[in-house]
C-alpha cells in the first residue's frame, strides 16, 4: 500500500506538497474532577466500563441527585485511555433543559466535521448524521437529559457494531426509556466528602481550632461534591474560627421541616438565603419556590412579578389577571374594571371580543392568538384592530400570531395609534420558537422588540411598519432575504439596538453600503448576533458613513460556512467601540483583520476590544498580518480548534493588559514568539486544556 502511495505522489509531481483534511480525533480530552482515591465516583465509572466491554448492551444510564457527581464521572469517562481504544469516535454533548434537539444535532454535526451547508431541515440533517456514523463504531455521551429522546431522529444509528450510549439524569424513569442499564450514583462516603472539603479550604483549615468546625461543616453538604465545593468556596474566606461557626449556625438544617428527598438541600438553600442580608433580595430569593419543578424561570417575566409583589421597582399595587386555557374571553371580563395586566398567552383565542374595551384601567395586554384547522369550529377573526385603540391606557402591549398571514391584513395594526403605548413585544409566525434571544443578550430591558420567523417577500410591507418602531429584532428562517437592504428603506433600522439573524439561508450580507444614500447603516446597533447563515459571504460592504455601526459592541458569528471576512477595513474603523468579538465554526476565515494597504494609515483596529473568542476556524492563520496591530485593551482571549494559527500579535506592552488565555496546551506550546519572553510573561494567565 505504501507503494502505490508513493508511485502515486511521484507520479503527480506534487512540487509544492500536498494538503488532506486533517482526520477527526478519536477523543476530544476534557477538564476533569480527578477521582482516584474516591471510590464512590470510581466504582460506577469501573462499572460503565464493563458494561460497555458488552456488545449486546446498547444504552446505559446513569443516575442519580443533582451534585452527587454524574458528570464528573461521565469526564472521566471520556478522557480514560480504553475508550479511545474501544471506539472510532466518542461524541460528547450536554443535553440540558434549555437545549434542544435542534441543538444537540447542531453539536454532533460540529463534532464529525460534516459539511452543512445548504442542509437546513432537521429531518436532513439527521440523514446526514446517520450516513456518517452509520460506518463507525461510536460511543454517545448524553449529560444532563432531562427527558427521554427519540435518537433515531437526531440521526443516532442502531448500526448494530458495538456503538454505545451512555446518558446522565436525575430522573430513573428517563433511564429507563433509553438504557438497557441502569447505574445510581450515590452521596460520597464520609471520609470522601471530608477529603474534597479539606482540599477546598487546604489554606485555612489547619488554622488554630478550626479543623473540628470545618468538620462539622462538611457533614452538612450532604456528601455531595457540588454542595460541597460550593460551601467550600464561601468557607475558605473565613480566617477564624468564630466566623465558621457563625457560617456552621447558618448552616444547620430545620429540624421542623421533613421533606422526603429534600431535607438534605435544606442547609445549601439556607445558607444562600443568609448571604443575602437584604430583607427585600431574600423575598425575592423565597419568590423562586413558587415555580414547579424544573420549569423556566425567564428573567424579565420574574422581574416583573417581583415588581407586582413591591419588591423591585415601582411598588405601586398591581392588578392582574391570569386566563386559564380557553378558547374565547368570557364576557365577565369586561367587569373587571381595575384590572391592569391581562395575560391570555396561551389560551387558543382566535379573537379578541369587544367587551374588552371596558378595561378602562388595563396597562398591559398580552395575548397569542390561534388559528385553528378545523372548519367546523367557529370562523377564524383576525387581530381586532377596532378593540385595542379603545383601552386608552395600554402601555404594554405583546401579540403572538401563528404565522404571517394571521397578522392584521386589512387595518394598519392597532398599536400605532396608542401613543403612550412605551413597550411592545410582536411574535410573528415563532410557532416553535421557545425564547427571544435578544432577552438573554442584553442586560437591560427591551421595550419594542419584533420576533419575525419563517418570512418571505410578500410580507415586507406591514413588517416594515413595525420596524422604524423596534429597539431589538430577530429573524429566523426568512425563505427570501438576502439582505437587510431587502426591507426597502435601510432607514427603518434606525433604533435597532439588537439584532439577531438566524438559519436566513439566501441572506449573503448583513447591509451593503452603496446600496443606501449616504451610507448610513444601523447607526445605533449595539449588538449583532448571526447564526447559522449558510450563504453569508461578508458582513457588511459598501462605504458607510461615519455614524453608521458606531455604537456597535458586540459582535458574535457562529456557523457561518462560506464566510470568508468579518470586516473590510473601512468597516474596522467605524468599529472603535467594539468591545466583544466572538467568532465560532467559521471554516473560511483565513485572517481576521485585513493589513492596511501602503496608500494610507488606518486608525487602532479595535481600540475597545476586551474579550476576543475564537474557535473551530481551521483556515484561520493570523489574526492581523499588521504589526503595528496593538489591541490595547484586550483582557480575554479564548482560542480553540484553530491549527493553523501559528502567532499571536502580542508584545511586552500590549501583553500587559492581558488577564487570561484560555487554549489548548498542544497549539500553546506550537506558537511561534518573536520574543520569549512574551510567551514567559503570558504562562501565569494561561488556562491550558
Amino acid at each position: 500500500m505504501y507503494g502505490e502511495i508513493q508511485k502515486l505522489v511521484e507520479g503527480g509531481k506534487f512540487l509544492g506538497g500536498f494538503l488532506v483534511d486533517k482526520p477527526i480525533e478519536p477523543v476530544l480530552k476534557m477538564n476533569a474532577p480527578e477521582i482516584k482515591g474516591f471510590p464512590s465516583l470510581q466504582k460506577p465509572l469501573e462499572q460503565v466500563l464493563e458494561l460497555l466491554r458488552n456488545d449486546k448492551l446498547k444504552g446505559i444510564g446513569i443516575w442519580g441527585t443533582l451534585g452527587v457527581g454524574k458528570t464528573t464521572i461521565m469526564q472521566n469517562l471520556n478522557n480514560n485511555d480504553e475508550i479511545a481504544k474501544m471506539f472510532d469516535i466518542v461524541i460528547w454533548a450536554n443535553v440540558s433543559g434549555e437545549s434542544s434537539e435542534e441543538k444537540l444535532q447542531e453539536d454532533i454535526a460540529r463534532r464529525l466535521k460534516l459539511k452543512m451547508e445548504g442542509i437546513v431541515h432537521p429531518e436532513e440533517i439527521s440523514r446526514t448524521i446517520s450516513e456518517e456514523l452509520n460506518n463507525k463504531k461510536f460511543l454517545l455521551l448524553l449529560d444532563e437529559v432531562m427527558d427521554s429522546i427519540e435518537l433515531e431522529d437526531i440521526g443516532i444509528p442502531d448500526n448494530k457494531n458495538g456503538s454505545k450510549v451512555v446518558l446522565t439524569t436525575e430522573f430513573r424513569h428517563v433511564c429507563s426509556l433509553m438504557a438497557d442499564r441502569l447505574i445510581e450514583v450515590r452521596p460520597l462516603l464520609p471520609n470522601e466528602a471530608w477529603k474534597i472539603f479539606q482540599q477546598m479550604v487546604i489554606d485555612v483549615v489547619d488554622l488554630p481550632d478550626i479543623e473540628p468546625v470545618a468538620q462539622l461543616v462538611a457533614k452538612e453538604c450532604a456528601r455531595l461534591p457540588l454542595l460541597i465545593k460550593t460551601v467550600a468556596g464561601a468557607f475558605k474566606l473565613k480566617d477564624s474560627v468564630s466566623e465558621w461557626r457563625k457560617g456552621l449556625k447558618d448552616l444547620r438544617k430545620w429540624p421542623e421541616i421533613e421533606i422526603p428527598g429534600l431535607t438534605d438541600l435544606h442547609s445549601f438553600l439556607k445558607f444562600c438565603y443568609d448571604q443575602l442580608k437584604d430583607d427585600q433580595k431574600r423575598k425575592c430569593f423565597l419568590y423562586g419556590a413558587l415555580y414547579p419543578a424544573e420549569s423556566k424561570i425567564y428573567t424579565d417575566y420574574l422581574l416583573e412579578c417581583w415588581a407586582a409583589e413591591g419588591l423591585v421597582g415601582n411598588t405601586n399595587e398591581k392588578r392582574r389577571f391570569k386566563m386559564p386555557v380557553m378558547k374565547e374571553l368570557s364576557p365577565q371580563v369586561g367587569e373587571l374594571h381595575c384590572l391592569e395586566v391581562l395575560d391570555i398567552r396561551g389560551c387558543r383565542i382566535r379573537f379578541l371580543p369587544f367587551h374588552i374595551k371596558k378595561l378602562v384601567n388595563l396597562r398591559c395586554l398580552r395575548v397569542s392568538y390561534y388559528k385553528s384547522s378545523n372548519p367546523n369550529d367557529c370562523q377564524d377573526m383576525d387581530i381586532d384592530c377596532k378593540v385595542i385603540p379603545l383601552l386608552a391606557k395600554l402601555e404594554e402591549l405583546v401579540i403572538d400570531v401563528d404565522s404571517y398571514d394571521h397578522w392584521c391584513n386589512e387595518h394598519s395594526p392597532s398599536w400605532k395609534d396608542r401613543q403612550q403605548l412605551t413597550s411592545f413585544r410582536f411574535f410573528v409566525g415563532c410557532q416553535n420558537r421557545k425564547r427571544p434571544q435578544n432577552f438573554e443578550y442584553f442586560k437591560y430591558k427591551i421595550n419594542r422588540y419584533l420576533v419575525y420567523c419563517h418570512g418571505n417577500h410578500n410580507d415586507y410591507s406591514i413588517i416594515c411598519d413595525l420596524l422604524p418602531e423596534t429597539d431589538a429584532l430577530e429573524l429566523v428562517e426568512h425563505k427570501d432575504i438576502t439582505s437587510l437592504m431587502d426591507f426597502v428603506n435601510v432607514a427603518s433600522f434606525n433604533r435597532v439596538r439588537g439584532c439577531v439573524i438566524e438559519r436566513c439561508n439566501k441572506m449573503t450580507t448583513i447591509a451593503d453600503g452603496n446600496r443606501t444614500e449616504g451610507g448610513l447603516i444601523l447607526p445605533n446597533l449595539e449588538q449583532l448576533h448571526l447564526v447559522n447563515l449558510w450563504s453569508l459571504q461578508t458582513i457588511f460592504e459598501g462605504s458607510l458613513s461615519t455614524k453608521s455601526l458606531s455604537k456597535l459592541h458586540t459582535v458574535v458569528v457562529t456557523s457561518c460556512p462560506i464566510l470568508r471576512k468579518i470586516f473590510s477595513l473601512k468597516v474596522i474603523q467605524q468599529l472603535s467601540k467594539l468591545q466583544k468579538l466572538a467568532i465560532q465554526n467559521c471554516a473560511e476565515i483565513k485572517e481576521l483583520i485585513e493589513k492596511a494597504d501602503s496608500a494610507g494609515q488606518v486608525s487602532p483596529a479595535f481600540p475597545n476590544l476586551e474579550p476576543l473568542i475564537l474557535i473551530e476556524m481551521p483556515k484561520l492563520r493570523t489574526i492581523s498580518a499588521d504589526k503595528s496591530l496593538t489591541l490595547p485593551s484586550l483582557k480575554e482571549l479564548q482560542v480553540y480548534r484553530c491549527p493553523e494559527l501559528k502567532s499571536l500579535p502580542f508584545d511586552k506592552d500590549n501583553a500587559a493588559n492581558l488577564k487570561s488565555i484560555e487554549t489548548e496546551q498542544v497549539w500553546w506550546e506550537a506558537l511561534r514568539w518573536p520574543q520569549n519572553d512574551v510567551k514567559e510573561q503570558l504562562q501565569s494567565i494561561c488556562n491550558l486544556s
